[in-house]
């Protein structure tokens, strides 16, 4: 089973057993232990289910779907990332950590900087993370990102994307530390990872 614990007040979640620091490590380090990716994956959906979290196929998710919800101002506000960190602390019964952790594309390093662009280098830094999350010496950042169209906005977004996760990539490989952990939940609008 897997088992989230809040630091903070030291409950586990109701019915929502999930070990972060075993379970995920061990999905990391062995890939073809695909059976119990898909247990987990069945268990969260049956929390989702009974804790009342819709969360619409990706395939419904298209710009005008995105344009009527509730939460939907005109897109300039992040209130897609919003919504997905809304989700995400509902499922986890955990705040994210707001951070202006960045990578710096030639060195590797992850850094807080707000606002790289008022320095020579801020071109050299990726965008921020989205969240973070801190469990047991851990640090799982989050990499949140909402295209639900085609086009040439959404084409060099994705582009941004691949590059962020490159960098991701290249930190770990560089630095080989064991308890950071990168997350980047990403639906295609046809329903698929």
């Amino acid at each position: 089973m897997l088992k989230i614990i809040n630091k903070s007040t030291k409950k586990k979640s109701s019915k929502f057993n999930i070990k972060v620091n075993e379970v995920i490590p061990e999905i990391n380090n062995n890939h073809e232990n695909i059976k119990q990716i898909l247990t987990i994956q069945k268990y969260i959906r049956g929390y989702l289910t009974r804790k009342h979290i819709l969360i619409p196929s990706s395939f419904y998710q298209t710009k005008d779907w995105r344009k009527n919800r509730k939460w939907y101002k005109n897109g300039k506000s992040n209130e897609c990332e919003k919504y997905q960190i809304n989700l995400i602390e509902k499922m986890i019964v955990i705040k994210l950590i707001k951070t202006d952790d960045r990578i710096n594309m030639e060195t590797n390093e992850i850094i807080s900087k707000k606002n790289p662009m008022i320095n020579n280098d801020g071109y050299e830094w990726s965008e921020n993370f989205d969240g973070l999350l801190m469990n047991n010496n851990n640090k799982y950042y989050f990499n949140l990102k909402f295209i639900c169209d085609s086009g040439g906005a959404q084409t060099r977004t994705l582009r941004e994307v691949y590059h962020f996760i490159k960098y991701q990539m290249e930190y770990l490989i560089k630095f080989s530390i064991n308890n950071i952990y990168f997350i980047t939940p990403f639906l295609l609008n046809n329903g698929t990872f």
